[in-house]
């Protein structure tokens, strides 16, 4: 016979009661661990539930968004129903000619008249403000004037020289809009 096992016969003869807390200990860690799954199964469905309805993290692919997001930046948008739109907002849509998501400054708005004039961008007369070069050399559809109708927007790149944007593919629904982007993560 074994130490151990001499041990165990010993404690059970002189501690009867022993031998039961081992029982429950078991039954407890049992129930224990079982409590912990269930635990860690509802954060990770809470987690997909918020990000599948509420808000998802984007990254940036691409220059046409620098400088004020480089290409790998991961950002955090919420969903669109969720946030309200105001000019100068950073969106993501669904590019109309893929099945690719685009992230774009927000510069029209339903009722705005946009147009390019002598390199510029103006909106409802005033001209926007780019970081860097402010001249715009490829107009697009802003060549003429547009006015925006009450559910449409109009969105380009902050890198505007290099960016495929409304200019290229026009104006969108404010229904296209997925996110809008409320920070940087890195």
């Amino acid at each position: 016979m074994r130490f151990s096992d001499k041990v165990e016969e010993s404690i059970e003869k002189d501690y009867p009661q022993a031998a039961e807390l081992v029982v429950e200990s078991d039954a407890e860690r049992e129930k224990t661990s079982w409590r912990s799954t269930i635990l860690l199964l509802a954060v990770i469905l809470s987690i997909g539930v918020f990000c599948r309805f509420v808000c998802s993290p984007v990254t940036v692919i691409g220059p046409s968004m620098e400088p004020t997001y480089k290409n790998g930046n991961i950002l955090f948008a919420l969903r669109h129903k969720n946030a309200d739109l105001e000019r100068g907002s950073v969106v993501v849509f669904r590019d109309p000619d893929s099945t690719h998501m685009l992230i774009k400054r927000l510069v029209g708005l339903p009722g705005d008249t946009l147009v390019w004039e002598d390199g510029k961008i103006l909106v409802n007369g005033e001209p926007l403000s780019f970081d860097g070069d402010p001249y715009v050399e490829n107009p697009g559809v802003l060549a003429e004037e547009i006015t925006l109708g009450e559910d449409e927007v109009f969105m380009v790149g902050d890198n505007v020289n290099v960016s495929l944007d409304c200019r290229s593919f026009g104006r969108q629904t404010v229904q296209d809009i997925k996110y809008v982007v409320c920070f940087k993560l890195f």
